[in-house]
């Protein structure tokens, strides 16, 4: 019984760290078009972040679920 109220913690945890990352990169994205000098560099380090980002939250994702 301990275990399943542990499992649904951690889930929901997850899921609010995922809902806040989600807004958290939206903002970052919005401010590195808007106020980038350069809108190439700006893709190239966005889709690097969202690769790394889509790294960890699938290794988290593997012991959550």
């Amino acid at each position: 019984m301990a275990f399943l109220a542990l499992a649904v913690i951690m889930r929901g945890t997850f899921y609010l760290l995922l809902a806040i990352f989600t807004i958290y990169s939206l903002f970052l994205a919005y401010h590195w078009f808007a106020y980038g000098t350069n809108a190439r560099v700006s893709t190239v380090a966005l889709s690097i972040y969202l690769l790394g980002s889509a790294v960890a939250f699938l290794t988290m994702s593997a012991f959550v679920m």
